[in-house]
């Protein structure tokens, strides 16, 4: 008796691993000689259903020029991320967006630590786009999915317009990859776990990566204790991790030798027990940990009195201090 060419548990098993649908878990058995394991593999290609979105931007009123990128995934209906940079840098405005996704993004990161970064409102952007895409998750999705990705620039300048009160051009390109090359030069590092790079479930929105770091030491420095949340630090990547190591070189803080100084600023901090464990926020995603004695003295830029860009924004004050 011939056996059966799509065996209906290693379908629906499939299907379950992937969420595929039925087509394409029988094309991908197909393709893999009905062989479970090797049609989890192949099926990634098969997946067409990652947007990705590269957009710049530029406000011809303050001078200020910048990038944004989104990735979602149409069929879960789930936002992976969502990044941008504002800088006086008027060479953002020449990167290519016809660039590979990845390179495009790597180009963004570049840009958070290069001259004429403004981190602050960057950061601040990015939690304002964040917010709108979820709070409007059926029209922005409904934009991805169609044809010609109708309507999707005017839901995005409104975004930008939200967040800017003089006019900015914009000019958007979306991409659509398969599921072997999203994850083929992956930010999160537990992406890297799923069998052929699909996962069961989506990340939840806002989830934060922490990396490791220690931080710079400077004799004339500040005292841990007495930095405050808003005061910016010089830290160092002191993460083994592969997806340490990735983020770093895209965020310039690793360089041939090893890790390099950056900058970032502290997010929440606590005092216990004579040590100092310090938050700093890499970007609207990734989190850095540090802890230090708090007689230890750090390279510290204090923070200035509140800019007229978080004034534009909205964003409120500083989170509290929890000390013990």
């Amino acid at each position: 008796m011939i056996p059966d060419p799509h065996p209906p548990d290693k379908i629906q098993l499939l299907m379950e691993e992937t969420s595929c649908d039925r087509a394409e878990a029988e094309l991908a058995m197909s393709l893999a000689g009905f062989d479970l394991e090797k049609a989890i593999r192949t099926i990634g290609s098969l997946l067409r259903h990652i947007v990705v979105v590269k957009g710049k931007f530029v406000d011809g009123d303050r001078n200020l020029h910048g990038l944004l990128i989104l990735i979602a995934d149409t069929r879960r209906e789930h936002l992976f991320r969502a990044r941008a940079v504002v800088s006086y840098n008027p060479g953002l405005h020449e990167t290519s967006l016809d660039h590979p996704w990845y390179e495009f993004e790597r180009s963004l990161y570049a840009a958070r630590l290069g001259e004429g970064a403004l981190q602050q409102l960057s950061q601040d952007l990015e939690r304002a786009f964040t917010e709108r895409l979820e709070s409007q998750r059926d029209r922005f999705f409904s934009a991805l999915k169609s044809p010609q990705h109708e309507g999707l620039p005017e839901f995005l300048n409104e975004g930008l317009s939200a967040a800017f009160p003089g006019r900015v051009e914009a000019v958007y390109v979306p991409e659509v990859i398969d599921w072997d090359q999203f994850h083929r030069f992956p930010i999160k590092g537990e992406e890297r776990a799923f069998p052929g790079g699909l996962p069961s479930r989506p990340h939840p929105p806002g989830e934060n990566l922490a990396l490791h770091l220690d931080l710079m030491p400077e004799e004339q420095g500040v005292a841990a204790r007495d930095i405050r949340v808003g005061d910016t630090v010089t830290a160092l990547l002191a993460d083994g991790r592969d997806i340490a190591q990735y983020l770093a070189k895209l965020f310039g803080a690793m360089a041939e030798t090893g890790p390099r100084p950056f900058e970032a600023p502290v997010e929440t901090l606590r005092n216990e027990n004579g040590r100092v464990r310090f938050h700093l926020r890499i970007s609207a995603g990734i989190l850095g940990v540090a802890e230090v004695s708090e007689e230890s003295r750090v390279r510290v830029r204090r923070r200035r009195a509140e800019s007229g860009w978080r004034r534009w924004l909205g964003v409120g004050n500083a989170p509290s201090v929890s000390r013990r």
